[in-house]
C-alpha cells in the first residue's frame, strides 16, 4: 500500500480547494498534498515533482486544465499518474471522453462527499495496482486497472462484464453495418454512443475514442467520414476483443 502518496490539486475556487484539502486529509491523512490555483502554478508544481494523483479542474486561469491534461498525457514520463477530472461542464467531460486517455477519470461537479470519497479511494486502489501489480504486456489493450476503478475489485464481476462486452460486440458490428447501408445517421450515432459508454467503462480506449468521434461525425452526415470511422471502430473492437478473450482464459 502507498503510505505517503503525492497528490496535486489544481483548482482555482477557494471553496473547492478547502473542500478537497479537508476530504483528502480525512481519507488519505498521510498524503503529500500540494495545491495550485492556476495553470502557471500547476506547471511549476509539476516541474517540481510529478504527483502520483492529480485532481484537476478544467477551468483555471492561465493555461487551462484541458491543455494541462494534453501536456501531461503527451509526456511518457507521466505514465502511471492517475488523473481525477472534476468539471461542471458536460461539454468538457465529453471532450475528455473523446480522447479516452488511460488513467484519466472524469466526474461531474459538484460531487457529493460520498462520491468524492469513493472516487478518491478507487484512485488510490488504482495507484496501488499500478505500483505493485505485475505489469500487463505492453502491447495489450486490456487495461485492468481501469476496470478496477469503474467496475470494482470483484474479479467475478470483471469476468461477467467482459463476457457480456464480447457478446455485445457482434451485435454492434452488425448494427453499424446496417445503419451505414441504410444511411441512418441518427441510429448510427445512437449505436456509437452505446459502444462508447461500454468501451469507456471497460477501458477499451481506442474503441471508445473512435466511437465518440463517430458519434460526432454522424451529426454532419458525412458518409465518407462515418464509413471510415466505422471501419476503424470495428477494427479496434476486434483487436480489443481478441486480447480480452485471451485475458479471460
Amino acid at each position: 500500500m502507498i503510505l505517503h502518496p503525492s497528490i496535486l490539486v489544481i483548482e482555482d475556487d477557494p471553496l473547492y480547494r478547502t473542500l478537497y484539502k479537508g476530504r483528502i486529509g480525512q481519507i488519505v491523512p498521510y498524503a503529500l498534498l500540494r495545491i495550485a490555483s492556476d495553470g502557471e502554478e500547476a506547471l511549476a508544481a509539476l516541474a517540481d515533482g510529478r504527483p502520483e494523483l492529480l485532481i484537476l479542474d478544467l477551468h483555471v486561469p492561465g493555461i487551462d486544465g484541458k491543455r494541462l491534461l494534453e501536456l501531461i498525457r503527451s509526456d511518457h514520463a507521466n505514465d502511471g499518474m492517475v488523473v481525477l477530472v472534476i468539471s461542471a461542464f458536460d461539454e468538457d467531460l465529453s471532450e475528455i471522453g473523446r480522447h479516452a486517455y488511460p488513467d484519466v477519470f472524469a466526474f461531474d461537479k459538484p460531487m457529493r462527499a460520498d462520491e468524492f470519497e469513493l472516487a478518491l479511494r478507487q484512485c488510490m486502489d488504482q495507484l496501488n495496482a499500478l505500483r505493485y501489480s505485475p505489469a500487463q504486456p505492453a502491447d495489450s489493450p486490456v487495461d485492468h486497472s481501469h476496470m478496477r476503478l469503474y467496475i470494482g475489485d470483484d474479479l467475478r464481476l470483471h469476468r461477467a462484464f467482459a463476457t457480456q462486452f464480447l457478446d455485445n460486440t457482434k451485435g454492434w458490428t452488425d448494427a453499424l453495418r446496417q445503419h451505414l447501408e441504410a444511411g441512418d445517421h441518427v441510429a448510427l450515432g445512437e449505436c456509437a454512443r452505446n459502444i462508447w459508454a461500454a468501451a469507456a467503462t471497460i477501458g477499451a480506449h481506442d474503441a471508445a475514442r473512435l466511437a465518440h468521434r463517430l458519434e460526432f461525425a454522424t451529426r454532419d452526415r458525412n458518409r465518407d467520414l462515418t464509413q471510415r470511422l466505422a471501419a476503424e471502430l470495428n477494427g479496434a473492437l476486434d483487436s480489443y476483443c481478441a486480447a480480452l478473450a485471451g485475458a479471460l482464459i
